[in-house]
């Protein structure tokens, strides 16, 4: 109560009571007494009341102060913990992509190793043409040294010469065939091998 209403208040009270003591013969000095030791008590009660809510305030303000600073201080841990996490994080899976880049490089080398070495194998082969030529050669030698043969053991031998010299002929014809279906037979396997790793 402010402290104007608790003047205006005795004031009034004092008035009543002067009124009232006149009337009745009561000495004005006594009620005065008596109401100024009421108001006297009541300031201090309001006074008191007023310390200790001021006090209670205080202690209020003070503990949220501690709580707000415990608060702070948990996020700032916290987020220090995170920071350390992401930090920990990012390093694994720097490590991570350097191994990954390390491995590629190392497969891709060994690729480029075989790819090598395919071309230096591919360089030792005997060319397409090369070999038709070789073939077609080795056939007339063949053909030439059949027709001689048969020249020559035509005279002595009859019929049983002529059966010798076809199945010379027929054999020396299939090692030719031979000879041509293992050198294709080669030269697909290494053509396959080649786009298969390619």
């Amino acid at each position: 109560m402010p402290e104007q209403d608790l003047d205006f208040l005795n004031r009034h009270i004092t008035q009543q009571f002067e009124r009232i003591s006149s009337e009745n013969g009561i000495r004005n000095d006594a009620l005065r007494l008596y109401t100024d030791e009421g108001f006297n008590a009541l300031r201090r009660s309001l006074d008191q009341f007023r310390d200790e809510f001021h006090d209670y305030i205080q202690s209020l303000h003070t503990e949220i102060d501690r709580r707000f600073l415990e608060a702070a201080q948990a996020v700032a841990t916290a987020a220090n913990a995170q920071q350390r996490a992401i930090d920990a994080a990012l390093i694994s899976a720097e490590k991570a992509v350097d191994k990954a880049n390390t491995a590629n490089e190392k497969r891709f080398e060994g690729v480029n190793e075989f790819r090598g070495q395919l071309t230096d194998q591919a360089a030792t082969f005997i060319a397409r043409p090369e070999y038709a030529s070789t073939i077609d050669a080795l056939g007339d030698k063949v053909d030439t040294l059949d027709s001689r043969l048969t020249g020559v053991q035509g005279a002595q031998v009859g019929a049983e010469q002529v059966t010798l010299a076809a199945a010379a002929k027929t054999n020396s014809r299939l090692v030719m065939l031979g000879l041509v279906i293992s050198a294709v037979v080669v030269v697909i396997n290494v053509f396959l091998y080649y786009i298969a790793h390619k």
